[in-house]
């Protein structure tokens, strides 16, 4: 069995590494929902304009018939279509379509309402996925101390630094003042 402070700093690398997989795949599964979650907000956009179409076209069928009724009771009537029942004919097809132009300009907020909400929720994905990465590389660094602490610990380095062990060839002077590792009789 080895040191314990040794062998909990390779718990703890093991652990970093670990918590960063973790961290990463929980990202690409944010995102992931991110996307289907755009998706459906795409798929309302398109929905609300296809309402609106249909709602405008439905406003416009009802306003001809509006329109039909006006003409036959004016001509049940006796009364000529024109001067004032040519104005109030008139008016009336332009309520009918300000009312259809409404019915459409609502639905295209609609639209483009769900449209940005996929373009925010894309953009959140992106950034969890990007934070999953980073915790992911943050936890390689972590591991990479941890494990130079285990080494440390371990007497791989000597009191000055110089690795120590087989394959090591031990110390030469540096211009530094300081030692510098050389790997069997390699400077």
């Amino acid at each position: 069995m080895g040191d314990p402070v040794t062998m909990m700093l390779i718990t703890t690398a093991a652990s970093s590494v670990m918590g960063g997989i973790q961290a990463k795949a929980a990202g690409k599964a944010n995102q992931a929902m991110a996307e289907h979650n755009a998706a459906n907000s795409r798929n309302r956009a398109k929905e609300a304009q296809n309402k609106a179409a249909f709602d405008a076209a439905r406003l416009r069928e009802r306003g001809r018939g509006v329109l039909s009724s006006q003409r036959t009771a004016y001509n049940k009537a006796g009364v000529e279509v024109e001067g004032s029942p040519l104005e109030v004919l008139g008016d009336t097809a332009a309520n009918i379509e300000l009312d259809a132009a409404l019915a459409h300009y609502g639905g295209e907020m609609d639209a483009r309402a769900h449209l940005s909400n996929a373009a925010a929720q894309q953009y959140e994905g992106r950034i969890s996925a990007w934070k999953g990465k980073q915790a992911f590389n943050a936890g390689l660094v972590t591991a990479g101390g941890s494990m130079l602490g285990a080494a440390y610990t371990g007497g791989m380095f000597d009191s000055v630094g110089a690795a120590q062990g087989p394959g090591y060839g031990g110390r030469t002077s540096s211009v530094y003042g300081g030692y510098t590792p050389t790997v069997s009789g390699y400077r």
